[in-house]
């Protein structure tokens, strides 16, 4: 019964663009956005209170006091931004669940495009934070991997209608760690070739040789006249090969995965060598180092914003890659690599302006512009010109501030989100919701209530035949009046329990906070700054006094005790330090070197496993973390069903105990996802998949409430165990 809540709570909310199949058919409507500041990403730069004309899902005209037609759409857009839709350049939404193929280092045959998802809803999600166009690419286990699927973002469409038509078609190539799989062989299982950048970049070139020869072969065999081909067999086709001599002969994209310099530079060698030029890097996190080595070659980087540490080889990336990139000539993207990250590439882009003093307009082109000019679609998206697509996004403010909302997205002249459509639904979703939830509440009380009612008729049935026979060998002991008593009693006790109240649920307990360095503090003051104190009105002009670990005094007439360091705030705010309520800091170093994680233990409950015990001081995370206000954060751990206790740590000391500001915060179950709804299908290999999916969550689920109900029993024992018992072994888990 759990399953009927899947689909309403995931795609009832956007009930309001079902009907989208349907409209796609038709012509696209006329729409005027009148009164926007238009960001055109082109020539014009941004135009204030300016209109934009939309005919035939094109932009027909930009300018001011543009008049409607007809029947046209009018978006009064004033004190609104309109932009060009967002485009990302690396995306792993669409593909049914993602896609790896990991049994073949070399598999360029392979097409995304044939597993395109038209009803992920990461696609409605993305359009809500103004995605219009992705490219959609496998993961990273192969040296040369399988081909690329340019699409615009209309969900609940189809796989042909997604597809951009003439986009130019690509490979997924990967270096480094990924396709060498540093970090993805089980114990006991044989590495497959290569297991080194060296082999990598060997296996590359083998492989090119092979399709060079392919090519030549087939460039022989087509010179042939028609008779002298009836005498000759044709070369053997090869799938991987045709790709490939695609690559050579300049018909085919390549796009590579990659991190460090010398990986990099390797690729850009051995492409020249054979007469090609790679189209992008993707992450490119040391393309900093050879920057200029890129933009002799001509290859785009399309970069995270700001993504450092999670594997070794990311490990000396920096956030101002990207910045330093475009300075020295190289074509720059920001990617997300991401269905989550990818639903706020506006708020990627402008870490380009913290990071490097990108100006608003070249931030903006990293999620626009670029990635068209990369993905060789900047004749149809990436800017709001007269003849493109009309692919645009309604701005609520500035687009690249954290505080704006997509409030419209438009792909082809067709209005893919509508955030007010979409809050209107919210309600009916709630009570629909609702709905569903009392309909599986009363289904399984007349549930338990028939299997009651069946185990008391069942156990009548049993003690009239028991009676029957005891009363052939004996005679009666009991006489009726005692047996209807004792039948009355029973009733009772029944209704007793049942009238018994529902066990409460305990309210969490405060936490004492814990500071062993606050009195070996320096007392300070920071004096003439804006105060912002959260809890109240800024303060201008404001001091605060600080001793012991402690804040003594905030306010405008605040006297700075005698011999206290003096911070000038003159021209500066002051906050107080975030807290991050959900991390891993001080747990992990370097995802993808086993030997720095402490995150996550064998085995399913984990109940007395401690987190504060084994954060990590000497983090390199933490003064980074700290560096952009961070102070306080909550250290979970992962893993099985119960993770274990996390710890609130203070981003300052020598020792885990310094950083203890609160132990065994919270315990952290990992809830059991519930099952996709099964799809319709006589296949049996899907059918089995879907009964062992459902399986494996009423397991994980059984088990949980089984380590829930162990430790209630636990502690109703240990409870009396004082009470003339023996005492209760102590069982940390429990």
């Amino acid at each position: 019964m759990v399953l009927s809540l899947f689909y309403p709570i995931c795609f009832a909310q956007t009930k309001t663009l079902v009907s989208k199949k349907e409209s796609r058919q038709a012509k696209p409507q006329d729409v005027l956005v009148k009164n926007a500041s238009v960001w055109t990403m082109g020539q014009q730069g941004v135009l204030q209170q300016t209109d934009v004309l939309i005919k035939n899902g094109k932009v027909t005209q930009i300018g001011k006091g543009i008049s409607p037609p007809s029947g046209a759409v009018i978006i009064d857009a004033t004190g609104k931004h309109v932009t060009p839709g967002l485009i990302d350049c690396h995306s792993h939404s669409a593909a049914r669940g993602g896609v790896n193929e990991a049994v073949n280092n070399i598999s360029p045959e392979v097409r995304v495009n044939d597993v395109i998802d038209p009803e992920d809803t990461d696609i409605y999600r993305q359009l809500a934070g103004g995605l219009t166009a992705a490219n959609v690419l496998h993961g990273s286990a192969n040296a040369i991997g399988g081909q690329n699927a340019i699409v615009k973002l209309k969900w609940r469409s189809n796989r042909e209608e997604m597809l951009v038509a003439g986009a130019p078609e690509g490979v997924k190539f990967a270096l480094g760690e990924n396709p060498k799989r540093s970090n993805f062989n089980p114990p006991g299982v044989e590495r497959r070739y290569p297991n080194t950048r060296m082999g990598v970049e060997q296996l590359i070139r083998e492989r090119f040789l092979t399709a060079r020869d392919y090519v030549k072969e087939w460039e022989t065999y087509n010179k042939l006249s028609e008779s002298e081909k009836s005498r000759h067999e044709p070369p053997r086709r090869d799938l991987q090969l045709d790709a490939l001599g695609e690559i050579l002969q300049g018909k085919r994209l390549v796009h590579s995965h990659c991190y460090r310099q010398d990986e990099i530079l390797a690729l850009i060698r051995l492409a020249e060598e054979f007469g090609f030029r790679i189209t992008t890097f993707q992450h490119v996190l040391e393309g900093y180092k050879v920057a200029d080595e890129m933009a002799q070659h001509g290859v785009g980087g399309s970069t995270f914003s700001d993504w450092w540490a999670f594997k070794l080889e990311a490990y000396d990336a920096i956030p101002y890659n990207g910045t330093i990139m475009t300075n020295r000539g190289v074509l720059v993207s920001f990617n997300s690599d991401s269905g989550e990250l990818a639903r706020r590439m506006n708020l990627e882009a402008a870490k380009a302006i913290k990071y490097g003093g990108l100006n608003e307009v070249e931030a903006l082109k990293f999620v626009t512009i670029n990635p068209a000019k990369q993905l060789k679609i900047d004749n149809r998206v990436g800017s709001l010109e007269v003849g493109k697509d009309a692919d645009f996004v309604v701005w609520s403010g500035h687009p690249l501030s954290v505080y704006s909302i997509a409030e419209q997205t438009w792909v082809e002249g067709f209005k893919e989100f509508d955030r007010q459509a979409d809050l209107a639904e919210r309600d009916s979703i709630e009570q629909e919701r609702k709905n569903l939830i009392d309909k599986i509440k009363a289904e399984d009380k007349k549930a338990k209530q028939d299997k009651s009612e069946k185990t008391t008729s069942d156990n009548k049935q049993s003690e009239d035949k028991s009676k029957v026979a005891e009363s052939a060998d004996k005679p009666k002991t009991q006489t009726e009046d005692k047996a209807k008593a004792e039948d009355k009693a029973k009733l009772e006790d029944k209704a007793k329990i049942e009238a018994k109240p529902k066990r409460q649920i305990p309210s969490a307990q405060a936490i004492t906070y814990l500071d062993r360095l606050a009195k070996t503090s320096v007392s300070f003051a920071i004096v003439g700054a804006t105060i912002h104190p959260v809890n109240g009105a800024e303060i201008p002009g404001g001091t605060v006094v600080c001793e012991q670990g402690k804040i003594k005094a905030v306010g405008t007439n605040v006297a700075v005790p005698k011999g206290t360091k003096i911070i000038d705030g003159k021209g500066k705010h002051v906050y107080p330090g975030l807290i991050s309520a959900n991390t891993s800091l001080g747990l992990t170093e370097i995802a993808s070197v086993s030997g720095s994680l402490d995150l996550a233990e064998t085995g399913n409950i984990n109940t007395n496993v401690n987190t504060a015990i084994a954060v990590n001081p000497d983090s390199e995370l933490i003064p980074v973390a700290r560096a952009n206000g961070i102070t306080h954060v909550l250290t979970r751990p992962e893993g099985g069903l119960i993770s274990g206790t996390s710890a609130l740590i203070r981003l300052d000391g020598w020792t885990w105990e310094d950083l203890r500001a609160g132990g065994q915060i919270a315990l952290h179950i990992q809830w059991p996802s519930v099952p996709p709804t099964a799809t319709p299908t006589t296949d049996p290999a899907q059918l089995t998949q879907q009964e062992e999916r459902k399986k494996t969550y009423d397991r994980n689920l059984k088990a949980i409430g089984q380590a829930i109900d162990d430790a209630r029993a636990y502690q109703q024992a240990k409870n009396a165990s004082g009470k003339g018992g023996q005492p209760l072994k102590a069982d940390p888990v429990l």
